[in-house]
C-alpha cells in the first residue's frame, strides 16, 4: 500500500491566520497600534501536526515489497557507515580535544616599511604565522590589497628592520590576494623569528625588490583567536547525526540490511588530514543521495532519504565555512568555497562514481547490489539466477508464449523429461521466476 503524506496546508488557513501565526509579535507597529496580534500561547505551537516519517520509512522499507528501493537503501547506509566510522575513529584525536597552541607571529606590510628606499603606495597587507608546537613548521596566511599589480612573490628574508637580508623562504603566490600554506623551519631561524630578525615582503612588477614590507613580530596576546573549539563542537554534532543515520537505515532495513564491510585508510593523525577526508566524505555523500533519490520509487523512503541528504549538506557546507575562516594553523584554506568548485547547483554522481571514490577505503566487505529497476515488459530471453528445484510435472515441448515477461503459461503435451525451475531468489533488477516452470518452453527476459 502507498504511504501518503498530509500536505500540511491541508486544512484551508485564511491569509491573516496565516500571516498571524508566521509573523507573531515580530511585525512593526503604526502609532503604538500593533499591526498583527501577538500569538498565545497556544498559537505558538506548531499550527500543523509534525510530519514524522520514521515509521512510514521503516514500515515502507521491511515490507520488502521493492527490490531496487532496498538496494538503494542498503547503498546508502553503505555511506553512512563509512562516515561514521570515520567520526568514531577520529572525533577524539587531540588535534580536537586538546589542541596544543603553537607560537602565534604576526606582520604588517607597508610600503613605508620598504628598504632600502620606501615605496610611496597605498597598498598594505597582513601576514599571520604559527610556528607547530614542536617548531619544525611555519603556517601562514598573507592578505593584501591595493597593490599595483599582481603580486609576483611573497618571501621571507633574514634581517632587522631598515636592513635587507637574504631570502630565506618563498611562500605561496597570492590568488585573489591571499596566500595559504605551511613551511619547514630551518632550526637555524628560530632565534631570528623570536627575536625580530625576519621580516616578509612583496614583490609586483612594478617593484621587483617589492612593493610593500613587515617586520615578523610576536603577535598581542588575542589578536589571532583561535577556532578549534568551535570545530569540536561541529564535529560531535556531526558524529551524532552519522551514527544517528545508521541506526536508522539498520532498523529499517531490518534483515535486509547488508553485512558491514571492513574499512581502512580511515585514521587522520593531522587535523589537516582530518579535515581533508570529512569534506570530501561529506561532499561525496550529498552527491550520492542526489544521484539515487529520482530512481526511489516508495514516497515515505523517498522523502527521508531526502532529509538525512539535507543533513549531510548542512555538514558539507559547516566544514567548508569553517576552512574558509581558520588559519592555516588550525585546517584552515582561505581558497575553500562553499560548494565544490563554487556550484549553484550540487552535483549528483553516480553509484559507479562513488564506489570508486570510495573504494580506497574498503579493505573488504559486500557492496551492495547495482540499483535496477525492477521489469514489467514482455520478453524471451531467459533471466539469471532463476534458482533450482526439482519440478513434478515432467514433461517435453511444453511450454508457450509468457504473458508479459514474467510469468509461463502451463505445457499441454506430457512427456518425459523432467524440467528444472523451482522457487528461486529475486534476480537483480528483474522479479521472482515462478515455483514451476515447464520444460522446453519459453521463460521471460528478466528485465531492467
Amino acid at each position: 500500500m502507498e504511504n501518503k503524506m498530509r500536505h500540511p496546508l491541508q486544512a484551508a488557513v485564511s491569509r491573516r491566520a496565516l500571516l498571524q501565526r508566521a509573523a507573531g509579535t515580530s511585525l512593526a507597529t503604526v502609532a503604538g497600534v500593533a499591526l498583527i496580534p501577538g500569538l498565545s500561547a497556544a498559537q505558538n505551537q506548531n499550527p500543523f501536526a509534525w510530519i514524522s516519517l520514521t515509521d512510514q520509512f521503516k514500515a515502507a522499507a521491511q515490507a520488502g515489497g521493492n527490490s531496487a528501493d532496498l538496494a538503494i537503501l542498503n547503498y546508502a547506509l553503505l555511506l553512512e557507515r563509512l562516515e561514521a566510522t570515520f567520526y568514531n575513529t577520529n572525533y577524539n584525536k587531540p588535534y580536537l580535544t586538546n589542541p596544543t597552541p603553537g607560537t602565534q607571529l604576526t606582520a604588517l606590510l607597508v610600503g613605508s616599511e620598504q628598504a632600502p628606499t620606501s615605496v610611496n603606495t597605498n597598498a598594505v597587507a597582513l601576514a599571520r604565522f604559527t610556528m607547530s608546537p614542536d617548531q619544525t613548521q611555519l603556517f601562514y596566511d598573507v592578505r593584501s590589497t591595493g597593490l599595483s599589480g599582481d603580486a609576483t612573490s611573497i618571501r621571507l628574508f633574514n634581517g632587522a628592520r631598515g636592513t635587507t637580508g637574504n631570502i630565506a623562504y618563498t611562500l605561496a603566490t597570492p590568488v585573489n590576494g591571499v596566500s595559504t600554506g605551511v613551511i619547514a623551519l630551518n632550526p637555524a631561524d628560530l632565534n631570528a623569528l623570536a627575536n625580530q630578525g625576519i621580516y616578509v615582503s612583496i614583490a609586483t612588477a612594478a617593484n621587483p625588490n617589492g612593493e610593500i614590507r613587515g617586520q615578523v613580530i610576536a603577535a598581542p596576546p588575542g589578536i589571532l583567536s583561535t577556532t578549534t573549539p568551535a570545530l569540536k563542537s561541529i564535529v560531535d554534532e556531526i558524529r551524532d547525526h552519522e551514527n544517528a543515520h545508521v541506526s536508522l537505515l539498520e532498523q529499517a532495513l531490518g534483515s535486509n540490511a547488508q553485512a558491514a564491510p571492513t574499512f581502512q585508510n580511515l585514521d587522520a593523525p593531522t587535523l589537516q588530514q582530518f579535515l581533508t577526508l570529512a569534506q570530501n566524505f561529506e561532499d561525496i555523500g550529498v552527491s550520492a543521495y542526489l544521484g539515487q533519490l529520482p530512481l526511489i520509487q516508495d514516497k515515505a523512503i523517498l522523502a527521508t532519504a531526502g532529509a538525512i541528504m539535507a543533513v549531510e549538506g548542512r555538514h558539507a557546507g559547516g566544514l567548508r565555512a569553517y576552512r574558509k575562516v581558520a588559519s592555516a594553523a588550525e585546517g584552515g584554506d582561505s581558497n575553500t568555497t562553499l560548494t565544490e568548485d563554487r556550484e549553484n547547483l550540487n552535483r549528483a554522481r553516480t553509484r559507479d562514481q562513488v564506489l570508486t571514490l570510495i573504494q580506497p577505503f574498503i579493505a573488504s566487505g559486500v557492496t551492495p547490489a547495482p540499483v535496477t529497476n525492477p521489469g514489467t515488459g514482455t520478453g524471451t530471453t531467459p533471466g539469471s539466477n532463476n534458482g533450482t528445484g526439482t519440478v513434478t510435472n515432467p514433461g517435453s515441448n511444453n511450454g508457450t508464449t509468457p504473458n508479459n515477461g514474467t510469468t509461463p503459461s502451463t505445457g499441454t503435451n506430457n512427456g518425459t523429461t523432467p524440467g528444472s525451475g523451482g522457487s528461486g531468489t529475486t534476480p537483480t533488477g528483474g522479479v521472482n521466476p515462478p515455483a514451476v516452470s515447464p520444460a522446453g518452453g519459453v521463460t521471460p527476459t528478466q528485465q531492467a
